[in-house]
């Protein structure tokens, strides 16, 4: 039940071009522990992420900020089976530009596709964001959500990669993601 309220919640925001907004949290990832009890003790170090829409959730603003009080801010683009080069505008060359590009040591989890109708297949249905720290540090977070007609605003799960190393998991709820104005 909640579901659909949330769902309609979104399109409404939408029609009526309202910011949709939400905050959620994350975690940094302990660095190369070297065993599974040094992973499981390591100090939990919380992020704070914030983000705003005026699509619904679909695209917009987002900002982090880290636990020594560093802040990224850039934007956020879900992609769907619509989204088109036209849509993203330069968002593929920021997601491998600088220090991801290639031969960064990308693969796996996070494969590198060196055109964009590839890229837009690979990734719909998830959430991307660049983000920029005041120093120039790059990040970039990639999210899965519950409900991808819903935008964010019905949660999700995540990550994110900081260019020196650093890594974030994320996770959201319908109750942390949205509120409208």
């Amino acid at each position: 039940m909640s579901h659909s309220r949330n769902l309609g919640g979104a399109l409404l925001a939408m029609a009526l071009g309202c910011t949709t907004s939400g905050q959620f949290k994350g975690e940094m990832a302990p660095s190369s522990p070297a065993s599974a009890t040094e992973l499981v003790s390591a100090p939990h170090e919380h992020v704070r992420f914030a983000w705003t829409s005026n699509d619904g959730g679909q695209s917009g603003d987002m900002k982090v900020v880290l636990p020594s009080g560093e802040t990224f801010a850039g934007t956020f683009h879900q992609f769907t089976r619509t989204t088109t080069a036209t849509n993203i505008g330069g968002f593929h060359g920021s997601w491998y530009g600088g220090p991801w590009g290639y031969g960064y040591g990308w693969g796996g989890a996070w494969p590198y596709y060196d055109d964009l109708d590839t890229f837009i297949v690979y990734y719909t249905g998830r959430v991307l964001a660049v983000l920029e720290s005041p120093a120039g540090l790059d990040m970039r977070c990639r999210f899965e959500l519950v409900d991808g007609r819903a935008g964010m605003s019905e949660g999700g799960e995540g990550e994110c990669q900081i260019e020196d190393g650093r890594d974030i998991r994320a996770w959201f709820g319908p109750s942390d993601a949205a509120a409208s104005s």
